[in-house]
């Protein structure tokens, strides 16, 4: 059954195991209690002739016939008893065994061979998974790997392989990872160094240009300022008379001929911050040029826009020239009006406002003057907020960065820190903070006095 491709030890539904041949193994396939019985070789014969059973009454199955012997049987012949002689047995004695054994007379089926062949037994055994093969039954994990080590090693040896492979596959990905990514963040980090090396060439580029321009401007100016000046002096000596004695007109030729020197000195600061020239600073008081730059604006075209002023630090003496800090505080209030020029709500009405505040802060034992100027202008977009703090150039489409360029010179050569802040909200604040200075007393010259 085994070799015909059956599981002997499922294809019956049950299974038998008896003392003996006869009566037990063929009392119960005759009384039919089992359908089908192993019985030895030539037991069924020697039954027969014995009259124990009719010939007819069983019936062997896949009968054999080698011409070896006369019973009927279904399997090759097994030796049944197996006589052997060890190595340290007398030679003598295994004679005289041989020659018994092979001279006795054959009697009950019972026939002596030497030399008997014993390859189909171990087949046998290797086939039904019994003697020294019942380990091939045996399905534990010790039997399994018994039967398959050879092929399990190879297995665990491939399966290791493939493990460190892998291992070694992500360790190098890994780092050619981590490589490219310093690659990039190199490259990123280069381009970023290259467009702010490029945006500080053009920013300097155009306010060199602007410098130029500035310059120009200001040799130009001096020529009109000069005539201005002139026709007023002659205003003055062809004034006689009644007309001598109008307060009015003395007050007006003497406001041309303050405001034509005023124009003077600052055109004078505008070729000298353009010439990079150093002006000598004096003890004065901060409070008096923020007062004269907020009344310069409010003279301007621009003075429309609602001011609010709030000098908390009075006197707050510094070093520095009176005309540049002027042109400062004048600088910074435009750049706020033109920021909220045109604002209006829904009725039309101006909403836009510039607050400038001075005062006093103390940082350790040091003490500092805060000039802010902060507007409610629309929110500048990230790209403007980052060129207006981190370089300060105009974010106005048709500005040059004159204004700004100038308030950085000023600042830089007082030794005074500004900062912008764009608010999200819209609006921007620029904070200017000037160190104080230490003389008690700023004489009546050093600051322009204004009401």
């Amino acid at each position: 059954m085994s070799a015909r491709g059956h599981d002997p030890d499922r294809f019956f539904g049950k299974v038998s195991f008896l003392n003996t041949g006869y009566p037990n193994v063929v009392a119960s396939l005759v009384s039919g209690k089992a359908d089908a019985a192993v019985l030895p070789t030539c037991l069924l014969e020697v039954l027969e002739n014995s009259g124990l059973i009719a010939p007819w009454l069983l019936k062997p199955l896949d009968v054999r016939d080698d011409g070896r012997l006369a019973c009927r049987h279904s399997t090759a012949l097994y030796p049944d008893i197996s006589v052997v002689a060890f190595e340290w047995t007398p030679e003598n004695v295994i004679r005289r065994m041989t020659v018994s054994l092979l001279s006795s007379p054959s009697g009950d089926g019972y026939e002596w061979f030497t030399t008997v062949r014993t390859s189909h037994l171990q087949e046998l055994f290797r086939t039904l998974g019994v003697g020294p093969y019942r380990h091939l039954k045996d399905m534990t994990p010790a039997a399994l790997y018994a039967r398959w080590k050879t092929q399990i090693h190879g297995a665990l040896l491939i399966f290791l392989f493939l493990i460190l492979n892998e291992v070694r596959l992500r360790r190098l990905v890994k780092r050619r990872t981590a490589e490219l990514s310093r690659a990039l963040a190199d490259l990123r980090t280069a381009e970023r160094e290259a467009r702010t090396v490029r945006e500080r060439l053009g920013s300097l580029e155009r306010k060199n240009i602007v410098a130029q321009m500035s310059g120009m401007i200001a040799h130009e100016i001096r020529s009109p300022v000069g005539a201005i000046r002139n026709f007023a002096a002659v205003v003055r000596i062809l004034l006689k008379g009644p007309l001598s004695e109008n307060e009015n007109a003395r007050t007006a030729l003497e406001g041309i001929d303050s405001e034509a020197l005023r124009i003077s000195g600052i055109v004078d600061r505008v070729r000298g911050y353009v010439k990079n020239r150093a002006v000598r600073h004096v003890p004065l008081n901060l409070a008096d040029a923020v007062r004269s730059g907020i009344r310069a604006f409010r003279l301007s075209s621009a003075g429309s826009i609602p001011l609010k002023a709030d000098i908390d630090a009075d006197p707050a003496p510094v070093s520095g020239d009176v005309l540049e800090l002027e042109l400062l505080v004048l600088n910074l209030i435009k750049n706020a009006a033109e920021a909220v020029s045109g604002m209006k709500d829904r009725q039309g009405r101006a909403i836009g406002r510039v607050i400038v505040r001075l005062s006093a802060e103390n940082e350790g034992n040091i003490r500092k003057y805060v000039l802010t100027v902060s507007d409610n202008g629309p929110a500048l977009s990230p790209e403007e907020a980052k060129r207006l703090t981190e370089s300060m150039e105009s974010v106005k489409p048709e500005g040059l960065g004159l204004g700004l360029s100038i308030v950085r010179g000023i600042a830089d050569s007082h030794g005074a820190s500004v900062a912008f802040t764009a608010d999200s909200a819209g609006g921007v604040t620029v904070r200017a903070v000037f160190e104080h200075w230490d003389e008690e007393h700023i004489g009546p010259d050093a600051a322009e006095e204004t009401t």
